[in-house]
């Protein structure tokens, strides 16, 4: 299956994609999101934390210089930032065993030594112009399964 390209025209739609992204993730799942600065990974991450359940009242953040934001919901959603971590190794200190029992989101999660070999999703965003946002979603299994329950859930437009 060839990598899928959405083309996302405003932060509401990123929301809702990450919304319907959130409501099939469950414990165990990690997502590598990649991007330049003001791509979008902190927005997909907040509509991520609503299908997860978190108190849309909570202000989702980047965590890029507390590197680690926790978040409450049906599922514990485990939001990490790469950005200023001077070894990708140290990702590995920051409660990595306990985030195993929620959802795992790491931004700049190309800069990981260890995903490579680990089943998880990774998302590509990037800027196409003023608010509008491209995600690339690169072929795999775990993308096909995940891509096929959000199908289920989106109302046809």
């Amino acid at each position: 299956m060839p990598p899928l390209t959405l083309n996302l025209p405003d932060a509401s739609e990123t929301v809702r994609l990450g919304l319907l992204l959130g409501a099939v993730l469950d414990i165990g799942d990690l997502v590598s999101l990649v991007g330049d600065y003001g791509a979008g990974k902190t927005t997909l991450t907040r509509g991520i934390a609503l299908g997860l359940g978190v108190d849309p009242a909570t202000r989702v953040v980047s965590p890029t210089f507390v590197l680690l934001c926790i978040y409450r919901g049906r599922v514990p959603l485990f939001h990490y930032d790469l950005a200023r971590l001077p070894k990708a190794s140290e990702l590995y200190d920051l409660d990595w065993d306990t985030a195993s029992q929620g959802v795992v989101v790491v931004e700049w999660g190309d800069r990981a030594d260890g995903f490579n070999g680990s089943d998880h999703l990774e998302l590509q965003l990037a800027p196409t112009g003023g608010a509008r946002r491209a995600m690339l979603i690169p072929h795999g299994v775990r993308y096909q399964g995940i891509m096929e329950k959000m199908a289920e859930m989106a109302p046809a437009r």
